[in-house]
């Protein structure tokens, strides 16, 4: 009886999994932000961003993979959104002609990167310093640090974080105390140096382009396995190498 139970919760399982309600809360997920624009910092030393003319000089580029079933409401005064503070963060600074790398790096889990939105002042930001509970003085972080972007598409004033969707907006920021006064930003430790995006002062450090991402992952396939072929050769060059040691021995002994 106990088995038959187990199959039949097993087979309950199952049936509501292949809804896209369950789909929604477990699913890899990727979020992207992409700055160019005057904005500008360095990485590990090296400068990026700004304007070379009136094009931009590179393409900085943050992402943040994480899974739809991590991302969490919020609530703080009048203000509420979602929030995905389990993940992987890292930077890639491009060349604005060529794509060419300049700089890249991971966040460190020092750093407790996360992703948030505000359904309110329709914000999105990949912020750092990112704190779970609501009632702690330093609750939420620094949601604008290193970057964010607002936007007047009306699809963020009820954007969840957990399904795919782009946003562009000219009005994007790099804002370490937002949305109080922009203070000196401070270095975020990555594996390629530490990051140093934006600027102090009381006006945001603007980006002419700024885009958001949210876009499903799916992992790498394996590198596929020799051919039948391949795996015969490989034992005649092991078994003839074989070979030729044992006569190599012989010699010696001889």
């Amino acid at each position: 009886m106990k088995t038959t139970r187990n199959t039949f919760a097993l087979l309950v399982a199952a049936t509501f999994c292949a809804s896209s309600v369950c789909a929604a809360l477990a699913e890899p997920i990727m979020y992207t932000f992409t700055a160019q624009g005057p904005i500008t910092g360095t990485l590990g030393g090296i400068p990026i961003g700004g304007m070379t003319g009136d094009v931009p000089t590179d393409v900085i580029e943050f992402k943040f993979l994480s899974d739809t079933s991590d991302v969490t409401p919020f609530t703080l005064g009048g203000v509420h959104g979602w929030e995905a503070l389990t993940g992987t963060g890292s930077v890639t600074v491009r060349d604005f002609e060529t794509s060419a790398v300049v700089a890249q790096g991971t966040f460190l889990a020092a750093d407790n990167i996360f992703v948030s939105v505000d359904n309110v002042n329709g914000g999105i930001g990949f912020g750092s310093g990112g704190v779970s509970d609501p009632s702690d003085p330093a609750f939420p972080g620094a949601p604008a640090y290193p970057f964010a972007i607002a936007s007047s598409d009306p699809a963020i004033f009820t954007y969840d974080l957990q399904s795919f969707h782009v946003f562009v907006s000219a009005n994007s920021l790099s804002c370490l105390g937002f949305p109080g006064v922009c203070t000196t930003p401070t270095g975020l430790k990555t594996t390629g140096g530490d990051l140093i995006f934006g600027a102090a002062g009381n006006q945001f450090d603007p980006a002419d382009i700024g885009e958001f991402a949210a876009n499903p992952f799916t992992v790498p396939p394996p590198a596929p396995a020799p051919e039948p072929g391949t795996w015969a050769l490989m034992a005649i060059g092991l078994i003839a190498l074989g070979f030729k040691r044992r006569k190599a021995l012989r010699v010696a002994l001889a």
